[in-house]
């Protein structure tokens, strides 16, 4: 009995440093566009943001828009993937070195069109699983598969590796097929329907069924005819691959 007796102060004396933990302290996440405020989250290590969507009246005139950073764009050094995108989960981890007392400032970025960061290659592929066959588990699991194929067949470095992406795009079909026509980067997209083109008014070069497990006509779309594109188009539909996603 001593020793609960004793144990219970300590018990109470603790409460007041589970109440006062700086983890549940907030802090203003301030998303700025040319110095304009468009949006203020309250941000911890327990509550994430989530960042806006601009339309095209609030781009900067003549400008490249890159996403959004608490760090400057720098030509020549910084990357497409230094930033987030729109829609983009912001985490308070990945931010808080950036903090000005209790507030966290993101701004847009902006690049001069002739100093935009280029990818090595870009994979789209349509994140409405109920239509297009594909979740993130899915596309996670071909990554490894992609990786030795290009690593393999262009003789990649690790510095190359890092300019290939895999984006997700969601929404109907028109919504997508804007975003990828603003985007202008995805080199091939999979799990689209036939009226990718005509609905999503998106410009391709080839396109080829793409069957996945659980959707039906779903395609995939060559958008350009850059080597390494018909290159990757030619390997999304060896049988290897068509094979792992269900075909």
């Amino acid at each position: 009995m001593k020793l609960k007796l004793l144990m219970i102060p300590a018990i109470l004396c603790a409460v007041p440093c589970l109440t006062n933990c700086s983890s549940e302290v907030f802090y203003d996440l301030v998303v700025y566009n040319q110095d304009t405020v468009i949006q203020t989250s309250k941000i911890n290590i327990f509550n994430n943001a989530i960042l806006p969507t601009l339309d095209a009246s609030q781009y900067a005139p003549g400008k490249v828009f890159l996403g959004f950073g608490c760090n400057e764009f720098v030509p020549g050094v910084s990357k497409k993937r230094d930033f987030y995108h729109e829609k983009d989960l912001v985490r308070f981890n990945d931010v808080k070195k950036y903090a000005s007392g209790k507030t966290i400032r993101m701004n847009t970025i902006y690049c001069d069109p002739q100093d935009e960061p280029k990818l090595y290659f870009v994979l789209g592929w349509y994140a409405k699983t109920n239509t297009s066959g594909l979740s993130t588990d899915i596309i996670d699991g071909f990554v490894p598969m992609l990786k030795n194929y290009m690593y393999t067949t262009f003789n990649l470095t690790d510095s190359e590796w890092e300019d290939v992406e895999v984006r997700a795009y969601d929404g109907d079909v028109a919504t997508i097929g804007g975003n990828i026509t603003f985007d202008g980067d995805v080199d091939i997209f999979i799990g689209a329907g036939s009226n990718f083109g005509t609905t999503g008014q998106v410009t391709y070069t080839d396109r080829g069924s793409f069957p996945t497990k659980g959707a039906e006509n779903r395609f995939i779309y060559q958008l350009n005819d850059k080597e390494v594109t018909k290159t990757m188009f030619s390997y999304m539909r060896s049988k290897e691959v068509r094979t792992y996603f269900g075909g």
